[in-house]
């Protein structure tokens, strides 16, 4: 396979690849006096264009490496299962609980607890609750409010 789609060493190599044929095109472009002048009459040359297409590059990449090391790999050392067009663990879930003055607030600070510590696990990839299968929530009050605990099988 050319372009591995988990570790985005294609998506990495080919943004490498733009960086660097940006920098040079914008040090062969700066170099010629003719430009300079052009380029200081004109606010909008091609050197505010460089430095533009240089910074969009530059946070494609970042993207690029933080999706890459989202990823964390201990996701192989489970079972999956097909689900649909999902992927899911196989009889391996994930629970999360979380307190507060109303249910829905609750609800919420389980789910997130759910997403922590899955995406910790297993990468963001793993950690969507609207992927996820088995998904149980229970919840109760008490006099100081509500508490809810979550349990999900996780899917990417």
């Amino acid at each position: 396979m050319w372009c591995d789609y988990r570790t985005g060493e294609f998506l990495t190599a080919m943004l490498r690849a733009v960086i660097e044929s940006v920098v040079e095109f914008c040090q062969k472009r700066t170099q010629s006096k003719n430009f300079l002048k052009r380029a200081a009459m004109n606010f909008k040359g091609v050197l505010n264009t460089c430095s533009v297409i240089a910074s969009l590059a530059a946070v494609a990449g970042f993207a690029a490496s933080s999706a890459q090391a989202d990823n964390t790999g201990f996701d192989s050392i489970h079972g999956k299962i097909r689900v649909g067009g999902r992927v899911c663990f196989d009889g391996h879930s994930h629970g999360g609980s979380g307190s507060g003055a109303s249910r829905k607030v609750a609800e919420m600070r389980a789910v997130s607890s759910w997403y922590d510590y899955t995406a910790g696990e297993y990468g963001s990839d793993w950690a969507n609750i609207h992927k996820a299968i088995k998904k149980s929530m229970r919840c109760s009050q008490s006099g100081a409010g509500w508490s809810c605990d979550v349990e999900a099988t996780p899917c990417r």
